[in-house]
């Protein structure tokens, strides 16, 4: 008896050492941030009266980070540079390359075979595909007519409105909150170039002085730099979607869907 309670107790210790291990390892997921940042910057800072998309393209420079856990798990990538995409987890590189490169080759004659499968055995005559055009024009109607008496009911309504106020709200956490972009924007014509100043004053009061713009009006100029970090945590998604699956409007819009009913007529 004393052996089999020493047993039970070994068990139930390993089982609460598992379960202490799942729990951290998911509050690690959910409250620990993915911090990111990125930084670019084009440097041109001569007037051109004729767009120069090769020159632009060579004085290009950015760089885009995201690290989780203390930069236990990093990924990063720079242009221009030699190592265009880094992956790295406890400081060891994954080989991105060979995956990369890897993916999309096609044993050979696969391309030969889809080709063959492709090819139809009997060609449709006109008259036929005539002839079908009422029934599947009376296909498309049933489901238009089908789709738009669901959007038209107010629980449906009340179910988008509530889930995209809610993907809202958590999407805010996401919004960096240290970031700029400043420069001079010449687009070569005068109206576009107002319009530049137009949308940098419009947004003025959300970009908080962030967005700093000036523009030649009459020449193509492209020197801007932007920098900024910020963190996404996921315990927000998993917040806002545990509201949007409790809302009850948004239930009985998937028991609408998921019903035999509806899925017959709409595949009718």
């Amino acid at each position: 008896m004393g052996v089999l309670l020493t047993i039970l107790k070994v068990i139930g210790t390993i089982l609460l050492v598992v379960l202490a291990v799942v729990i951290l390892l998911l509050l690690l997921v959910l409250l620990v941030p993915v911090r990111y940042s990125w930084r670019g910057r084009i440097d041109d800072p001569l007037a051109r009266e004729e767009l120069d998309a090769p020159a632009l393209v060579d004085e290009l420079r950015g760089s885009v980070e995201i690290s989780w856990l203390l930069h236990l798990i990093r990924a990063s990538a720079a242009w221009p540079s030699g190592e265009l995409l880094s992956v790295r987890i406890l400081g060891f590189r994954l080989p991105v390359e060979k995956f990369l490169s890897g993916k999309g080759k096609e044993p050979e004659g696969a391309e030969e075979a889809e080709q063959e499968e492709k090819q139809p055995d009997e060609k449709q005559s006109l008259r036929e595909k005539l002839e079908a055009l009422p029934a599947k024009a009376e296909k498309i109607r049933r489901k238009v007519e089908y789709w738009l008496n669901i959007l038209d009911r107010p629980s449906t309504r009340e179910a988008l409105r509530g889930t995209l106020q809610r993907i809202g709200a958590a999407l805010v956490h996401f919004i960096p909150k240290d970031w700029h972009l400043k420069g001079v924007l010449g687009l070569g014509d005068p109206a576009a170039s107002a319009g530049v100043l137009q949308v940098c004053g419009f947004l003025y009061p959300v970009t908080d002085g962030r967005l700093r713009l000036d523009t030649d009006f009459m020449n193509y100029r492209f020197d801007i730099d932007t920098a900024g970090n910020g963190h996404i945590r996921l315990i927000h998604l998993v917040v806002a979607a545990v509201k949007i699956l409790l809302d009850r409007n948004v239930r009985q819009l998937i028991g609408t869907l998921r019903s035999k009913k509806g899925a017959k007529h709409v595949a009718a």
